[in-house]
């Protein structure tokens, strides 16, 4: 069974990991997961080595009982062949924080290239401590990232061989986004001396309502352009502003001259 995928078909924490175990060479798997939480289950107790899975997608109701689920999924499985993940959940955020349940379980996976997830489940601090260790990771997309600020593009800034994610090509915040022009301007330069092979290709912001910009990133890195740096696909979208009222010298007059009408 090389692919697993089919979005009507609600799971279990529990029964999502026993499909999981029974399909050995399952490749990709695509799944939707809710759970009754029941204090009564215990968490399984084998470990699971899948060495095939590489692409896993997973959604769920953030509701109180996705702590349980991610608990009975990710306890004692490993993955160490994954490469795509995404973790996207609905409305209501969970009461309990279900991240220390997966953050091991992708740690754990040294081949990880993409990572897709729901960001407003996680504090900042609890992200900037996991992307510490995903050192293969080459895109990244966060919906939703209320909680970040410009210390998360300041962490993801390349440093050197010992950086955040040092192998990272691709950004993109979904919504939403607060960052500054100076953090934003920062985390660009920074990547692209990371020099070549290994510097940033994409970096896609959408801002929040009331976000301004007043920095032209494109001209302010070009002196690291006309350097031989290459420069990212940078896309920023900021809020359209309102239209400004239109005035006329003839508002209030009730015959305009060239009104042909009136003629």
């Amino acid at each position: 069974m090389p692919l697993a995928n089919d979005p009507d078909l609600v799971l279990s924490g529990a029964a999502a990991r026993e499909i999981i175990s029974q399909c050995p060479a399952l490749r990709v798997c695509h799944l939707t997961l809710r759970d009754r939480e029941d204090s009564s289950v215990s968490v399984p107790g084998d470990n699971i080595e899948h060495t095939s899975l590489h692409t896993l997608y997973l959604h769920a109701t953030w509701d109180s009982t996705v702590a349980f689920t991610m608990r009975q999924l990710f306890t004692r499985l490993s993955l160490p062949g994954l490469r795509k993940f995404k973790l996207t959940g609905s409305s209501p955020l969970p009461p309990e924080n279900p991240m220390r349940y997966f953050t091991p379980f992708l740690a754990a996976a040294p081949h990880l290239e993409s990572l897709h997830a729901t960001c407003d489940l996680f504090l900042q601090t609890g992200w900037l401590d996991f992307l510490r260790g995903l050192n293969s990771l080459q895109r990244l997309t966060l919906d939703y990232p209320s909680s970040l600020d410009d210390g998360f593009l300041d962490h993801l800034q390349w440093t050197g061989a010992d950086s955040c994610c040092p192998a990272l090509r691709e950004l993109a915040i979904t919504s939403d986004c607060t960052f500054s022009d100076a953090a934003v301007l920062r985390f660009v330069r920074s990547r692209m001396l990371a020099g070549s092979g290994r510097g940033l290709e994409r970096f896609e912001a959408y801002f929040g309502d009331g976000v301004v910009s007043s920095i032209d990133i494109r001209a302010a890195i070009q002196p690291l352009v006309d350097a031989g740096y290459a420069p990212p696909v940078l896309c920023l979208e900021y809020p359209q502003l309102g239209l400004a009222p239109s005035y006329s010298p003839w508002d209030g007059v009730e015959s305009i001259p060239w009104n042909k009408e009136d003629a």
